[in-house]
């Protein structure tokens, strides 16, 4: 049987609406039973689910009448088109959350929470009790994100970076204590904006680009998919987010540049490093003739090193968690490398390749190395040869992938480097070794 005209324009008339037309919200919008009430008692006002940029949430309507929620619904949509879900919430006073309404008609002091209301250290508490990340990465995000509300709430640095730690832990008290609702996409932005600062030296801004996107970057890690729904259940946070709709600026190109000749400076090590020094021999020759990193060349033992096959395995261990699964791998080493690392253990008295008087202990935290007197000593002898990056420890590693991938080609090259994606060691590892020159002349 056909349908009836009025049937068909009724279906057509359905099917061509759009969100933006307050028609299409009039059967989303909805009374919701009130949960706390055994009797099922419904909401007074209207509310509707809206999906937009991969984000889910209820909007408040505030009115009784199906017609007006309707319209708001539409209105609401429209703005989220327009400018995203900060831009709909700050344009919309029925949709702003009853707390965040409450603040706008009472100003207060933003930098204090209120009583009850989550403050920045009450947050990272109960992250680090539900989060399965490894140690050195939730410091690295913990870090982050006080830096972040530190600087916008322009908490005093007075003394945080004195060796004493009573300086910075009253930088941290005070940081701690700001509400999560200081922070938003705005602020965020503003501030990044303020962190990369306008400079006409290119090199400093691109270095300013770069750390201000690894700040937010490790910042925005606390409130992965993975670990906000537990959060949740323990914390009412702030919608939106402390960090939703913040992007990251271009990342600039972080290309290794070779500025070192590593036979020439291996030659010098033999000479200067390896019987007065030779624990700075070591860390450099599993650097640039491993390229381990400095904290797998830290916690390596012993029981690693295969010298029968000529093999380092690189693997968690009591003292250290590995990065990443792929990090985990073997290294082979050449029969000189061998022949020197036998020497090394029969005159070892440690269960750890590189001799130090600091006593190791498991879970180390980031920054915290046994080997941190050589690593500075060393750091100090490549200044003296030319390696004069920011950190010339990981430079040796950048160096030894150019030189395997010059030999082997790049997929060895990640391989030899255990990285989890071949496009890391192109973008960030190698430099072209060979002169590459027109057939034509």
């Amino acid at each position: 049987m056909s349908n009836s005209p009025s049937e068909a324009a009724r279906k057509t008339e359905t099917i061509v609406r759009s969100k933006t037309d307050q028609r299409y919200w009039i059967d989303r919008v909805e009374l919701r039973s009130r949960s706390q009430f055994k009797s099922g008692s419904q909401e007074t006002d209207y509310s509707v689910q809206m999906q937009f940029g991969g984000r889910r949430q209820r909007i408040a309507l505030r009115t009784p009448n199906k017609t007006e929620a309707s319209r708001r619904a539409a209105s609401f949509y429209r703005a989220l088109l327009s400018g995203g879900w900060q831009h709909a919430f700050d344009t919309h006073e029925f949709a702003k959350p009853t707390q965040q309404r409450i603040r706008e008609e009472s100003p207060r002091d933003e930098t204090k929470a209120e009583k009850g209301e989550v403050t920045l250290g009450t947050f990272i508490k109960v992250y680090e009790e539900v989060t399965s990340a490894r140690p050195a990465s939730v410091l690295s995000y913990v870090k982050s994100i006080r830096k972040i509300f530190g600087d916008i709430a322009i908490v005093s640095k007075k003394g945080k970076f004195r060796s004493s730690t009573k300086g910075y832990n009253a930088w941290r008290k005070q940081v701690d204590g700001l509400p999560m609702s200081l922070v938003n996409a705005d602020r965020v932005n503003a501030w990044k904006k303020n962190a990369v600062g306008a400079t006409e030296n290119e090199m400093e801004r691109r270095s300013r680009t770069i750390t201000a996107n690894s700040l937010i970057r490790n910042a925005k890690s606390l409130f992965s998919r993975k670990t906000l729904p537990l959060l949740r259940t323990r914390l009412d946070l702030p919608m939106p987010l402390p960090f939703e709709g913040v992007l990251l600026d271009k990342q600039p190109s972080s290309r290794y540049r070779s500025r070192m000749d590593a036979v020439k400076l291996l030659a010098a090590a033999e000479v200067e490093l390896k019987e007065p020094r030779p624990s700075e021999y070591l860390i450099l020759c599993l650097a640039l003739r491993c390229g381990l990193r400095r904290r797998e060349i830290d916690t390596l033992l012993w029981s690693s090193v295969d010298l029968t096959q000529k093999v380092i395995h690189v693997e968690s261990n009591a003292y250290y968690r590995l990065k990443s699964e792929d990090s985990e791998g073997d290294v082979d080493i050449s029969e000189t490398l061998a022949a020197e690392l036998a020497a090394f253990r029969e005159l070892s008295t440690s269960e750890f390749v590189v001799p130090c008087l600091r006593n190791a202990r498991p879970g180390m935290i980031c920054g915290d190395y046994r080997c941190m007197p050589h690593f500075q000593a060393l750091t100090a002898w490549l200044r003296e040869k030319g390696v004069v990056s920011k950190r010339p420890l990981h430079e040796l590693r950048k160096e030894v992938g150019s030189l395997v991938a010059n030999a082997h080609g790049i997929y060895e090259a990640s391989r030899f480097l255990r990285h989890a994606d071949i496009r890391i060691t192109a973008a960030h590892y190698l430099d072209k070794k060979r002169r590459i020159v027109s057939p034509i002349g």
